[in-house]
């Protein structure tokens, strides 16, 4: 059972969500082509049809009802013709911790445990679910809180404490009642995510490298697919990016894979080095590795998990086979899933795992920018 002492909305309750969510200021992310963004446009900056779904978006400096890039289109973004369903800039193999917290988004129909922020989020007070625009976050406790919020707004009823607002449309965007964007199915879904971007003019991944994963028509224009993972080495977005793994490299059964969320540690060659990379990722539904039994404990792997590559699972975790095997299970961040007796499984369809130190440097920062937004 979760935990009620997470069922809180004051602002002094919340001062440990809020005081983690500093990053959220940070944060690059992309969202899928049905959120509203794409079909309104942005109000006051772009209109419909002027950014895509493969294009990087960073949050407003000031509150905003959605979301703009950090540099005009086509410089910081993956300029692809199709979608980007994962983002990762990279980190070092030596920061890897597997107890470092996760950072996560769902889909829209994903809502988590009772009592969890997720699923606050998902009733939302009845205003409708604003989940999947949102990011949160888990130390594998089952139970998670929120971290970043798609527009900053509070409904009356629900339990989550402030958050930051990253500018994105959601069901009862503020001002209220509702005003255009109007957001299908609840609002946008925050698809791709990395906890860090650069405020630079000209853009441009803070590492000098993107690596993603893209949907099964996009990649396959491409001659990949959407099981593989690709890099852009240039950093600022290539509608010709480089290979980077296969599923199978991963230990994934060939074929029919879709990478859903990824965390990429490589040691700056932009080369898949098996047993020296690592790579955490999780898969879409329908995915044909879905179902599989873990190789470490057992169970079904399902959409809800963070999966670690076969060569980091052998050689980090003790794996004796020469699959992909679960670093996290969806249970430990929260999520519903069928091992546990719920009728379907949540997905996690966006990740980041930072180092905890990392997350503190922007505490103050966010701190002051939600109370002068309470003010």
């Amino acid at each position: 059972m979760v935990a009620s002492s997470f069922r809180r909305c004051a602002w002094g309750a919340g001062l440990t969500a809020a005081v983690f969510a500093g990053t959220a200021q940070g944060q690059s992310f992309s969202i899928d082509g049905l959120s509203p963004e794409f079909t309104v446009g942005v109000l006051g900056v772009a209109p419909a049809g002027s950014i895509l779904p493969g294009e990087i978006f960073t949050p407003l400096a000031a509150f905003g009802p959605v979301a703009t890039p950090v540099a005009p289109p086509g410089v910081f973004a993956i300029n692809l013709p199709g979608e980007v369903n994962a983002l990762s800039f990279g980190r070092a193999p030596a920061s890897f911790n597997a107890n470092d917290w996760a950072h996560f988004s769902l889909d829209r129909g994903s809502a988590g445990l009772t009592g969890t922020a997720s699923a606050n989020e998902f009733n939302n007070g009845g205003f409708g679910s604003e989940q999947s625009s949102d990011v949160f976050r888990s130390v594998f406790n089952s139970t998670n809180t929120i971290f970043a919020d798609g527009d900053g707004v509070v409904q009356f009823g629900n339990p989550n404490p402030a958050a930051f607002p990253l500018g994105t449309g959601e069901f009862a965007t503020f001002p209220f009642p509702p005003q255009p964007p109007i957001p299908p199915a609840g609002g946008a879904d925050l698809d791709a995510l990395d906890l860090r971007f650069n405020a630079n003019a000209q853009g441009g991944s803070p590492t000098g490298t993107i690596f993603m994963s893209v949907d099964a028509s996009t990649a396959g224009s491409l001659g990949f697919s959407a099981g593989d993972v690709l890099v852009d080495p240039s950093g600022i977005g290539t509608a010709n990016p480089n290979f980077y793994a296969s599923d199978v490299a991963l230990g994934l059964f060939p074929g029919g894979n879709d990478i859903d969320a990824l965390v990429v540690f490589d040691n700056g060659d932009n080369q898949y080095v098996p047993g020296i990379d690592i790579v955490l990722f999780s898969l879409a539904p329908g995915s044909s590795h879905l179902g599989q039994l873990d190789p470490i404990t057992g169970v079904a792997i399902n959409e809800g998990d963070i999966l670690i590559d076969a060569a980091s699972a052998q050689n980090l975790l003790g794996s004796l086979g020469p699959n992909a095997a679960i670093l996290h299970t969806a249970e430990s961040l929260g999520l519903r899933t069928t091992r546990a007796g719920f009728a379907g499984n949540d997905n996690l369809n966006a990740l980041d795992i930072p180092e905890p130190g990392a997350l503190t440097l922007f505490a103050a920062a966010a701190l002051a920018a939600i109370r002068r937004r309470k003010r």
